[in-house]
């Protein structure tokens, strides 16, 4: 395996998919006012996943401290549940079909490194959860 040189990490060919300032301005909504909604509100916090751009089933519940780092690269299908403190980190796309669960403390992860590489390039893939999958 080749020696790891991170000084020269490339990034090129990657996109959040939105300009830096609106990804500072969805993390900032959900360390405040996602994170401290009520337990029940799940309409309120479907409705700021949806202001930023994921599609939204009807039904869904999605956990105050579940973390979604772009919602504008999320399908979340009806009735399907996001649990307490899961993580979808999504350098790509991830679809959660209808009647899923991701359980408390999941981590849906769309990207890592190719460790065959000097610079320890980025990899990243979607993620499709099919209809009653329970992760």
């Amino acid at each position: 395996m080749p020696t790891m040189d991170l000084s020269r990490y490339p990034q090129t060919g990657f996109s959040r998919g939105r300009p830096g300032w609106y990804v500072l301005l969805w993390w900032l909504v959900q360390a405040t006012v996602f994170r401290w909604s009520p337990h029940n509100a799940y309409g309120y916090r479907n409705c700021w996943l949806r202001l930023f751009g994921a599609k939204i089933g009807p039904g869904v519940k999605v956990r105050p401290d579940a973390e979604v780092y772009f919602p504008w690269r999320i399908a979340i299908g009806a009735h399907s549940w996001i649990g307490n403190r899961a993580v979808l980190y999504s350098l790509d796309t991830i679809t959660i079909g209808a009647h899923c669960v991701v359980s408390q403390e999941a981590y849906l992860n769309t990207g890592s490194h190719d460790i065959t590489r000097p610079h320890f390039d980025l990899i990243t893939r979607p993620i499709v959860i099919e209809d009653g999958a329970w992760v």
